[in-house]
């Protein structure tokens, strides 16, 4: 698993790439997160092979790395085309999604298909067709930010991060998108279901703290243990799944225990020589009994 590091978010921010382009890529060979990015339309690839130049690890679909050549990022592309930005929810979770898609329908697809953030129950409840679609998006994150609430979900035998889910009201998520929508093509908007996806307003997490996926089945809480070293200040308080193990033999015996092994070696040391003093004395009777 990996999370972005103040450096990557800073250099995403400069870049105004929205947080939902980021895809969490560890433990994955090239051909298969590059598969998985196509089909949820992530860009930026975090948890990567680090390049050579820079030791960086945040590439591009197709395995560049962005910090060393910003210059030819497609993503920045985003913000300047056209595209649907949407806002979708989950009941299992009780959060929101706000994303940039070119087909709606069929990203739902894919994120229920995926389990995206543990959850297979997401629904679009709006959208919105829009020139710099990206731009817009990008906007309504910031808007959102004090309710960032960044989920944890095991994909494959891996933690995997997703960080553009919203402990917010819907109606909430429409309204961050539409301070920020001036030339909108189309909208659309269920008011049933925003309804049902007004959920209670939550603050307190940021993009770069993560929590368990909600109550999904498929989520598992991510716990770390005390002997890990922590990857930046806000692993501080996490819990920790260590458990006391029983003791072993390398543990640093007490005192009272080395001088009880010190007097059974000597012990120990003594039995040969009582043995053949006694096998002496009956060889010794012997020869006296038959020389008599």
């Amino acid at each position: 698993m990996s999370k972005l590091t103040k450096e990557q978010s800073a250099f995403l921010a400069k870049h105004n790439t929205p947080i939902s382009s980021v895809f969490d890529a560890s433990g994955m060979g090239k051909s298969d997160y590059r598969a998985a990015m196509k089909e949820l339309g992530k860009t930026v690839a975090i948890g990567v092979t680090p390049c050579k130049k820079g030791n960086h690890t945040m590439r591009t679909r197709s395995g560049h790395c962005i910090q060393c050549n910003p210059a030819s990022i497609a993503f920045q592309k985003r913000h300047s085309t056209d595209g649907f930005v949407y806002v979708a929810g989950s009941l299992s979770l009780s959060v929101i999604k706000i994303g940039l898609a070119n087909d709606v329908k069929q990203r739902m697809k894919s994120l229920n298909k995926l389990n995206y953030a543990g959850a297979s129950d997401w629904e679009c409840v709006y959208w919105a067709k829009t020139i710099n679609a990206g731009k817009v998006e990008f906007d309504a994150h910031g808007s959102l930010v004090n309710y960032a609430a960044p989920k944890v979900y095991q994909r494959d035998g891996r933690g995997v991060h997703c960080l553009e889910t919203f402990s917010c009201a819907a109606s909430l998520g429409i309204q961050a998108i539409r301070e920020h929508l001036h030339d909108a093509f189309d909208e659309w908007e269920d008011k049933r279901l925003v309804d049902s996806y007004d959920f209670v307003s939550k603050t307190g997490d940021t993009f770069n703290r993560y929590r368990g996926a909600g109550n999904a089945d498929a989520a598992t809480p991510l716990y770390r243990s005390k002997k890990a070293k922590p990857q930046s200040d806000d692993a501080e308080g996490e819990p920790s799944n260590d458990m006391p193990g029983p003791a072993t033999d390398d543990s640093e015996p007490s005192k009272e225990s080395t001088v009880d092994d010190k007097a059974q070696a000597s012990n120990d040391s003594n039995r040969p020589i009582g043995a053949f003093v006694f096998f002496g004395l009956v060889l010794g009777t012997l020869v006296y009994l038959i020389t008599t």
